[in-house]
């Protein structure tokens, strides 16, 4: 494949595609397996990443929510009203408050689906 490149304005240079087929580039082959941490549970635990711990919180700089400006307001304490008649600003509080959860859950889900295709072969 690579012996029919040719250098186009958009894609690399004359002078990468010569070098791309010549016979002194190296291409590595790097397996899945190989990548892979066979103690990821454990790890995740020892460190405290969030999802794994019940009631642990997503880092700022990773959250989909502006916590710090957030928690300035007035809608981030809900009353029991509110909490009773699922407010906008209650369920808003609930899901910075579960974040770390739900992204625990969907990764799970994610997995579980690769395990069943990597069995199945669909």
């Amino acid at each position: 494949m690579l012996r029919t490149l040719q250098a186009s304005p958009a894609g690399p240079s004359q002078a990468e595609v010569d070098h791309l087929t010549s016979s002194s580039a190296k291409v590595l082959h790097i397996s899945a397996d190989s990548m892979k941490d066979p103690d990821w549970k454990m790890n995740n635990l020892l460190t405290g990443q969030p999802g794994l711990l019940r009631a642990s919180r997503v880092p700022s700089e990773i959250s989909q929510y502006d916590q710090e400006r957030w928690q300035s307001t007035t809608l981030s304490n809900p009353s029991r009203t509110q909490k009773r008649k699922h407010h906008i600003n209650w369920l808003a509080q609930e899901a910075i408050e579960k974040e770390a959860e739900d992204l625990d859950r969907a990764a799970g889900g994610k997995l579980t689906k690769a395990q069943t295709r990597s069995r199945y072969g669909w």
